[in-house]
């Protein structure tokens, strides 16, 4: 289905009159909405994106997406494994070639440098909304989710970050993403793995 916004050639009637609308600066629809406003669940994808930069200087769904072509296509036979393939496949290049096709001057300074193996996506496109399960669907802001919001919020399952999509497990406590991120800010950064190092050992 279209986006509740979404009309396809001019003139066509507004969306609105068969789909719910909801919006993230709206109290009574906080439950669809982190209190970042990124989305809670999956096909509210539109939603994000109105927000995002992105939409502001004309980047539209289809400047990433590819609407008519698939390496493997989804299908009603398509298996779990093959699944996820498929969905990947609708971007017209993976991931951070998919980015730096437009971001050609960006630099792995500050924060960038945090990982040796850093993704546009994992950190700008981290999965907190939910198709079947939670944490299976991108973010489409675009925007980093700082694990300071978290902490402020009371925990993860009042507001998700982007560190944490990836470092779930209990050696990852919010306040050490905090951490990490502090110490990528500074000029003297070490090897990022160092940095992980340390921050352990602090904590014992």
């Amino acid at each position: 289905a279209y986006p509740v916004d979404y009309q396809t050639h001019k003139g066509e009637a507004n969306l609105r009159l068969y789909f719910k609308e909801v919006s993230p600066t709206n109290i009574e629809e906080a439950e669809y909405f982190w209190p970042s406003g990124e989305s809670k669940y999956s096909n509210q994808q539109y939603l994000d994106w109105k927000q995002s930069e992105h939409a502001k200087v004309g980047v539209v769904c289809a400047t990433c997406h590819s609407v008519h072509q698939s390496r493997t296509g989804i299908t009603a036979n398509v298996d779990a494994s093959n699944l996820l393939m498929a969905i990947r496949s609708k971007t017209r290049l993976f991931e951070d070639r998919l980015c730096k096709s437009c971001h050609t001057t960006v630099q792995y300074r500050s924060v960038h440098r945090i990982h040796t193996f850093g993704s546009c996506v994992r950190c700008h496109m981290p999965r907190v909304a939910s198709i079947g399960e939670a944490g299976d669907a991108h973010s489409h802001t675009f925007r980093f989710m700082f694990p300071e919001a978290t902490l402020k919020a009371g925990g993860l399952d009042k507001q998700p970050n982007a560190c944490n999509s990836c470092h779930h497990h209990k050696n990852s406590p919010v306040d050490a993403m905090v951490g990490f991120l502090e110490a990528a800010k500074k000029n003297d950064m070490p090897k990022p793995f160092l940095v992980h190092e340390q921050s352990q050992d602090a904590s014992k």
